[in-house]
């Protein structure tokens, strides 16, 4: 169904599976822009609704049907989002929706216990978990969503309880020196492929000082661990200068 792009509504709308009735449930200050956003993200296997977008390709585009459910003035959304998403999480069987909260925040705790009970003991295949990550693998947030997200996470307090585990499980945590190779070489490409030119050089290297020592490692492990800069010892790595506190590059 195409929306009549001259109107520009606020409200709740709902995208029915006519084969199963299943629908997902949704708000916006344009719906007519946010169902562009749903069909261009499903297309593309891009949708942050993995469930919805597993069927959108089942049972093609033209297998769903698209609808206002109720218009709603801007200051109202929040409101009557979380009134219709209290519906889902009473009845997750015949909703897409994954989070019942409109800042895609936590949650309700009774929802909570119904996933933990459902998924307890539950081993995910291979092939369930390759679907999983192409599914979330270059995810892209629109604006809103965005905004949402950072009223939910601004607004959180974690419980004593919370920061206490969170110390706890930090206290004495040494990374082996595999994991941190790992680490390194995983945000190398991170950063390649968003065309960040802060780019951490994986290479190992070794570098002697003038009282005859050796350091092998990275260049950003040889920076933090003499307290140098990272332009000085990049000049010597290019050959601009000789030495840096004394230290000079042995092979690289």
């Amino acid at each position: 169904m195409e929306m009549d792009k001259s109107m520009k509504i606020s409200g709740i709308y709902k995208i029915v599976n006519r084969a199963t009735g299943r629908c997902y449930i949704g708000g916006s200050k344009d719906i007519d822009k946010r169902w562009y956003m749903h069909r261009d993200r499903l297309t593309r296997r891009e949708h942050h609704n993995y469930r919805l977008e597993r069927d959108w390709h089942r049972y093609g585009k033209d297998g769903f049907e698209f609808s206002v459910v109720e218009e709603v003035p801007v200051e109202g959304l929040f409101e009557a989002e979380q009134r219709h998403l209290n519906i889902c999480a009473a009845n997750p069987k015949l909703y897409y929706n994954m989070n019942y909260s409109p800042d895609g925040g936590r949650p309700s705790d009774e929802a909570i216990a119904r996933i933990s009970k459902k998924l307890k003991g539950r081993k995910l295949s291979a092939e369930h978990c390759q679907n999983i990550s192409r599914g979330i693998t270059g995810r892209y947030y629109s604006k809103e969503t965005r905004e949402k997200i950072g009223r939910f996470s601004s607004q959180r307090v974690h419980t004593a309880e919370t920061k206490a585990k969170i110390g706890h499980s930090l206290m004495g945590g040494k990374r082996s020196e595999e994991t941190k190779r790992k680490m390194r070489e995983a945000c190398l490409l991170r950063r390649e492929k968003t065309g960040s030119h802060r780019v951490i050089d994986p290479r190992i290297r070794t570098f002697r000082s003038s009282d005859g020592k050796l350091f092998t490692g990275t260049r950003f492990d040889f920076t933090k661990r003499f307290s140098l800069t990272p332009s000085s010892v990049g000049d010597v790595i290019h050959g601009k200068r000789a030495t840096v506190k004394g230290w000079s590059l042995v092979d690289g």
